[in-house]
């Protein structure tokens, strides 16, 4: 596989989407599951949702997500929060740099991320994080292909979420995996050890975390 030479190829995973209906039942069930408690991120005003994250390792982190009662009214609620998909990994995020630029090649190859948005949110200590991102509710190739993100000059959230837990591998399935692998190229999505993909019947994903409890598995 190859890019484009002006490329900067950066850690691809920036996190991981775990989508439930109710935030404090979804903080209990990871926190179970991995032996690590997660870390209260805040609240997206502008979509409506609340979240809590833990690192997975340097610049990369899971993030429980669910529909806010504060600020749900007025809000669609998308299907990832009351479809099949409740309570499992839904999406992920690739982390990429000067996104506008990857957004136009992206879309120039004929792939379709939707729109590049702005979001911020305060962390429970009052720090303001801005990011900007390609519509995660789009779930390109039923979400086994990323949204893209650039967090600019704002603080990783990794570094002020719960430690000790650590992606392993992030498994792309579809039966399409060529197609999958054509649009990461696309984007400069580097398909690194941690990043494999496979051709299987129900797209889908699968992460390899490391945790106290031994290796985890977690699907979507």
């Amino acid at each position: 596989m190859s890019y484009p030479e002006d490329m900067q190829l950066i850690n691809p995973v920036d996190h991981l989407i775990f989508a439930c209906s109710d935030l404090k039942s979804g903080i209990e069930h990871v926190a179970d599951l991995l032996g690590v408690m997660p870390t209260r991120g805040g609240q997206h005003p502008a979509w409506g949702t609340h979240n809590a994250i833990l690192s997975l390792g340097a610049s990369t982190y899971f993030e429980i997500i669910a529909p806010d009662p504060d600020a749900i009214k007025g809000f669609h609620r998308p299907q990832i929060f009351t479809g099949p998909e409740v309570g499992s990994l839904t999406t992920w995020a690739a982390a990429l740099d000067d996104l506008p630029s990857k957004y136009a090649r992206a879309t120039k190859a004929g792939h379709r991320f939707g729109d590049v948005l702005k979001g911020s949110r305060l962390t429970e200590s009052g720090v303001r994080l801005n990011w900007s991102l390609t519509n995660p509710m789009t779930r390109l190739m039923d979400g086994v292909v990323p949204f893209l993100i650039d967090w600019g000059s704002s603080p990783h959230p990794s570094e002020s979420s719960t430690k000790g837990c650590l992606l392993r591998e992030l498994t792309l399935s579809h039966p399409d995996s060529d197609l999958v692998a054509t649009i990461l190229s696309d984007t400069g999505i580097e398909l690194r050890d941690i990043l494999q993909i496979h051709t299987s019947d129900h797209s889908g994903l699968t992460a390899v975390i490391e945790t106290p409890r031994g290796e985890i598995q977690i699907q979507g």
